[in-house]
């Protein structure tokens, strides 16, 4: 059926925008530190949306003939080829090129993608912004999952409130009051947006509700243009308005429009309250340019055919751009890679983006066959989503590697074991940065036998990790173990620190309990290496750990430990060893290959405080490492890992560091098995 009408006639100046929006995301996403607001790209996008689809479904209302059969035949025309295509592209990588838990992780995404979920999926897992977001190569389909899930629900509430508003009118041509609806809903949606923002920004970035608001100013801008089109005969009434709207003043909307929009790319950051106000910026100059069509900045910048080309492949551009990118991060160990490399995925982002435009989105969007392709990209969509649950469910073709590999991968799935009273305590003894020393449970001072020498445990997170071995140790020594640790909280007197500000009230509070006690044994343990004075962290030298164990001298108490640095890689722990068999096919027990230089000068720190004390010093990386390197895994042939994540130890490397620590630690003469 040939349309007639104001949403039939093709606009260069949207594909402008198109391209604006595009640039600004893919600047952002590979150089963040360039275009700091960049991600408000996709806010601009999400007003476009809502005032071409509202647009569409309220002209097929208004003439009688909208059909949800052939809305949604269309949405699948247009969304799924190069989205199908990406999937398939992305997994077939994974299986050949990814880590178990990587590939496993691409997996649950694409499912996730492929059930129009992925905004969902993102906000029950972490924030936008998050490093460890930047290694999910499907992140970036959080935004259409909020789309997909407005084209699911607008349509019917569109279909449902006109139906209202015309049985209510005589003649019903016109859309009436029906502008009342739109306007109250997109309200609505902002109001919920503002409050969650404050409460829980993720929700309010990636839940669809808070984020309707954005599509619907569209839509109201789409009313609004069919309401003017109805009042005026058509040779009266320009695009964007009646006849009292003024050059002038479609002038000064479109160059305040394309500048909001502008300043949203510069003024918005991650660290502001986004979306909330300041979202503001990017819609509402994004809907001043709309209604201007006819606008000099409409019709020559933003209709200048380099723009309107990018505009053209916007989106499989999008889906492309950060697939690339996040794949670069992943070879790159995590870590940002070069500019070079972040160049070259954005040049093969825009040709593969062409390449889908021409050979696949535009053939399939345009066929004929009306019936037909539409259940061929369900059932493709549907056969991704189903591939990507396989990939999940096998924990990432776990087969394709040798069973000590496997072992290595899958313990990242497990870290959270390493959380649990069973081992670190966390929330129970080892405290939080909200959490204060009156939080501490009763339990974490072992009631049992008196009469056995109590080992007290003060320190950080890289204290509570030796927690396991000490109790492993209890099954071959009878004493007692009192842990007071709290996260990035060195055992250090009258040392305050902006990261953990109930950190010198915690130590003071643990001094005092220490002084009553008299315990046998006092280990102090801490991240050394961390605290150099950035980043909000205290600066630890010798002089102040010195005063510490003075301190606890003059208390009486006849044993102190000061454990030295922990052994720190560049990558998490039980990836090192997988990434040296990919790259040799052989299982090493050490290697210096990934390992933190920063931990060793720390660990000198640690040592020169000691002299002059009674201390006892113990280097966990003189017992761990040697010039070869450092070990690993604490059974070479099990691939079990000394550590969990970068440098904090699993169970396994806990209980394995005590052992050879263990006649140091209780000064007994018992021989180590």
């Amino acid at each position: 059926m040939s349309r007639s009408g104001r949403f039939a006639s093709y606009r260069a100046d949207i594909d402008g925008l198109r391209a604006l929006a595009v640039l600004s995301v893919v600047g952002f996403h590979a150089f963040p530190r360039t275009i700091a607001g960049g991600f408000t790209g996709v806010d601009v996008f999400f007003v476009i949306s809502g005032f071409l689809i509202s647009g569409l479904i309220l002209e097929d209302l208004r003439q009688g003939r909208f059909s949800f059969r052939r809305f949604y035949a269309r949405r699948f025309r247009r969304i799924f080829p190069a989205l199908i295509v990406v999937l398939a592209a992305s997994l077939t990588y994974g299986a050949v090129a990814l880590a178990p838990d990587e590939f496993r992780e691409l997996g649950r995404q694409a499912a996730a993608a492929a059930a129009f979920g992925s905004n969902i999926l993102q906000w029950t897992e972490a924030g936008y912004f998050d490093q460890q977001e930047t290694t999910k190569p499907l992140l970036h389909l959080w935004s259409l999952g909020v789309e997909e899930q407005f084209y699911i629900a607008w349509p019917i509430i569109l279909a449902f409130a006109y139906g209202a508003v015309a049985a209510g009118r005589a003649g019903a041509g016109r859309l009436g009051r029906f502008g009342a609806v739109i306007v109250g809903l997109a309200v609505l949606s902002f109001a919920i947006s503002i409050l969650l923002v404050r409460s829980s920004q993720s929700a309010a970035f990636y839940l669809p509700v808070p984020r309707f608001w954005e599509l619907l100013l569209g839509a109201w801008l789409a009313y609004a243009n069919l309401e003017t089109a109805a009042a005026n005969p058509p040779a009266a009434a320009p695009a964007s308005g009646g006849p009292k709207d003024s050059r002038v003043l479609k002038e000064w909307r479109a160059g305040l429009g394309v500048s909001a929009i502008l300043a949203g790319f510069v003024m918005i950051s991650a660290d502001r309250s986004f979306p909330g106000w300041w979202a503001l910026l990017p819609t509402v100059g994004t809907v001043l340019v709309i209604s201007a069509p006819t606008a000099l900045i409409n019709r020559t910048l933003l209709s200048w055919k380099p723009l309107v080309f990018v505009g053209l492949i916007s989106y499989p551009l999008y889906l492309w751009h950060w697939v690339l990118l996040t794949f670069i991060r992943i070879h790159n160990l995590g870590d940002e890679p070069p500019r070079s490399w972040r160049i070259a995925a954005v040049a093969a982002s825009v040709l593969l983006a062409w390449i889908t435009y021409r050979a696949i989105e535009t053939p399939i969007r345009f066929s004929g066959r009306r019936d037909a392709i539409p259940r061929a990209l369900v059932a493709s969509m549907a056969a991704c989503g189903l591939a990507g649950l396989v990939v999940y469910a096998t924990d990432g073709f776990a087969f394709r590697f040798p069973p000590e590999i496997r072992a290595l991968a899958a313990f990242q799935y497990e870290r959270e074991r390493d959380f649990n009273e069973r081992s670190y305590r966390s929330g129970v003894c080892w405290l939080s940065a909200a959490e204060t020393f009156a939080d501490l449970s009763p339990d974490c001072v072992d009631a049992n036998d008196r009469t056995a020498p109590l080992v007290a445990l003060w320190g950080d997170s890289h204290a509570a990790s030796l927690y396991p071995g000490l109790r492993a140790l209890q099954s071959r020594v009878p004493f007692r173990i009192a842990q007071y640790t709290a996260s990035a909280c060195p055992p250090i007197l009258n040392l305050y620190t902006d990261e953990r500000p109930n950190c010198e009230a915690f130590n003071t509070a643990v001094a005092h309990r220490l002084g009553a006690q008299k315990p046998d044994v006092v280990i102090l343990e801490g991240h050394w290496a961390l605290y150099d004075g950035r980043n909000g962290h205290p600066d630890v030298d010798a002089p102040a750990l010195h005063r510490t164990i003075e301190a606890l001298q003059g208390m009486g108490i006849p044993r102190i430990i000061i454990m030295g640095s922990l052994p720190t890689w560049k990558i998490v722990q039980p990836r090192v060893a997988f990434e040296l068999w990919r790259s040799g096919h052989t299982l090493q027990d050490r290697t210096a290959q990934y390992l933190d230089e920063e931990p060793f000068a720390a660990d000198r720190v640690a040592r020169a405080a000691v002299a002059g004390t009674r201390a006892t010093f113990i280097s966990p990386l003189d017992l761990l490492c040697t010039g070869g390197g450092c070990l690993i895994s604490t059974e070479p042939h099990n691939a079990t890992p000394i550590a969990w994540d970068n440098d904090h130890l699993s169970v396994a490397g806990s209980t394995f560091l005590a052992d050879r620590a263990f006649r140091s630690i209780l000064g007994t003469h018992e021989p180590v098995t």
